[in-house]
């Protein structure tokens, strides 16, 4: 069984709509992936002591953080890529864990933040939202 660690991980995103996947992995110290849930809804019968679901079908890929120490690098740094987004439209978003499993979806940038911890350099962190089929690879 393989393990893989940081050094085995890529985050990619299009900087501009369309546009070449571009790495941000240097750019990143923490990185919360989505889970990828099923969704259901609640159809308990009348009488029942225990609730019962239904699947319905829909699937989704939850929410993800990024977290890093702030670059305001022109066209490649965080700053240039999550809150200079025009957030009109999505952005393709890639996650590569080892040397050929992928997460592919396109994603919306929701929120960008850049804060001064009490002590240490200044950081930023974003959330990414994804939507639509997600591939995985």
């Amino acid at each position: 069984m393989a393990n893989y660690g940081w050094a085995d991980l890529d985050i990619k995103i299009d900087v501009t709509d369309g546009g070449a996947l571009t790495s941000i992995k240097t750019h990143v110290r923490a990185l919360t992936v989505g889970k990828r849930v099923r969704l259901s809804e609640e159809n308990t019968t009348a009488g029942s002591t225990w609730e019962a679901h239904l699947l319905t079908g829909i699937r989704k890929m939850e929410q993800c953080t990024l977290e890093g120490v702030y670059d305001d690098t022109a066209s490649t740094g965080p700053k240039a890529i999550f809150e200079t987004s025009t957030h009109a439209v999505t952005r393709s978003f890639q996650i590569t864990l080892g040397s050929t499993n992928t997460i592919d979806v396109e994603s919306w940038i929701l929120d960008f933040e850049a804060g001064t911890p009490s002590k240490g350099k200044v950081t930023w962190k974003a959330t990414i939202q994804p939507t639509g089929t997600v591939t995985l690879g």
